[in-house]
């Protein structure tokens, strides 16, 4: 079982990382502050920093989250015995634009 201190930091981590998935919705990379993610969590900005020493800390953090979940869809197609992308079903594409912004997508197959 997991220590209860040691949950609630990964339920705190998880708050920031998806208050920046929610901001990155509507807003790019360079537009997204810190000040910004605490301004929708219930930290302020300065506690961000015991989580996470960057911003690109986080959004790594974000996109290792999205790479794992994506691995898992795919891992269970593939045990399902369907080809991966037969079944008609999406997966995300990563797309790096310029220097640091990267565009997230969900394509869909069939």
């Amino acid at each position: 079982m997991i220590h209860p201190v040691l949950h609630l930091r990964v339920r705190q981590r998880e708050e920031i990382i998806n208050a920046c998935e929610q901001l990155y919705r509507t807003m790019n990379f360079r537009e997204i502050t810190l000040k910004e993610i605490g301004s929708i969590t219930s930290f302020s900005h300065p506690t961000i920093y015991n989580y996470f020493q960057t911003k690109e800390e986080i959004f790594l953090a974000l996109f290792r989250r999205e790479y794992d979940r994506w691995n898992e869809d795919l891992a269970a197609m593939i045990l399902d015995g369907d080809p991966p992308l037969a079944r008609g079903g999406s997966f995300m594409k990563y797309t790096k634009l310029g220097n640091s912004d990267i565009t997230v997508s969900r394509i869909c197959m069939g």
